[in-house]
């Protein structure tokens, strides 16, 4: 007798299993159904073609009806059931895109965009929704160049880093003589000193130092402008019979610094030329020319 009601028992169990999935796949065939409909109405609504208000409200109508089914059903979808109702999903949102409204937002007149959903409980996915503006997911590329050049004529080497993209960018660059000089006393350039006059060699020394930083501009793709301004400091010295150094101080200056140019690219390779001065002085205004690679 135990034998005959475990295996009545173990027969009902399967019975109930069978007639859940068999609940799940009929819902499945109406949601597909459902969708199907919903793809071939926006078709003909895009081609021209109106959509009355009688085909919103029968398909209204089988949506209250697979909520129903699906109430009905209950449990969890097998792996399959979820992989077929992923599917179906899938096919829906290539034809509608992204959405951002709930179902019940949406108004008749733009049902093209209406989607059947399955109840919050056994959904294995998000809630389609209302399609919205379209937002880029691309990053910006960034092309960075780096460049050596030369001061024209105190011949201070330098570099310099730019990063740009599309038409707009930054840049850094800094230059220095790389030598120091320590004065022992200052004159002018009329060669007068505050107790005479100096006596020279004919032997001078410049040190120059800048550091500079601004945008940059490409109003062509081989083309660009760039402009900026930072520190920067030039002394001049000179040499008298006696073997001691002078500092210029009227030809000397520590004070705002100020630079532009152009960059012409081709591929990687680049070329700059361009202008700087510190302090606005005549002497202190350098010509600049430098070769670059864009990476």
């Amino acid at each position: 007798m135990k034998r005959l009601v475990a295996y009545f028992c173990l027969c009902l169990l399967c019975t109930a299993l069978w007639a859940q999935e068999k609940n799940w796949n009929g819902a499945l065939d109406q949601y597909e159904e459902i969708c199907n409909e919903c793809i071939s109405l926006r078709s003909r609504s895009m081609a021209g073609e109106r959509v009355s208000s009688a085909s919103v409200s029968q398909l209204l109508g089988q949506l209250a009806t697979l909520r129903k089914t699906l109430q009905q059903a209950g449990g969890e979808m097998t792996r399959e059931q979820r992989l077929r109702y992923d599917s179906i999903r899938r096919r829906y949102d290539r034809a509608f895109g992204n959405r951002t409204e709930p179902l019940h937002a949406v108004p008749f007149r733009s049902f093209p965009y209406l989607l059947p959903v399955v109840p919050e409980t056994d959904r294995p996915s998000p809630v389609p929704t209302y399609p919205g503006p379209a937002v880029s997911q691309e990053k910006p590329t960034l092309t960075w160049a780096g460049y050596l050049f030369v001061c024209i004529p105190d011949w201070a080497p330098g570099v310099m880093a730019t990063v740009s993209s599309g038409k707009w960018g930054a840049y850094v660059k800094g230059s220095s003589t790389l030598v120091s000089q320590k004065a022992d006393y200052s004159c002018y350039a009329d060669g007068t000193t505050d107790t005479g006059y100096i006596w020279t060699t004919g032997e001078e020394k410049r040190t120059r130092f800048s550091v500079t930083a601004g945008g940059l501009f490409s109003p062509l793709p081989f083309l660009s402008i760039y402009a900026g301004a930072g520190y920067g400091s030039r002394t001049l010295f000179w040499k008298d019979t006696s073997g001691r150094w002078a500092q210029v101080k009227d030809r000397s200056s520590a004070h705002i610094a100020l630079d532009a140019g152009l960059l012409f690219s081709w591929k990687h390779f680049s070329v700059m030329t361009g202008v700087s001065t510190i302090g606005f002085n005549h002497p202190m205004t350098e010509a600049e020319i430098g070769v670059g690679w864009r990476f």
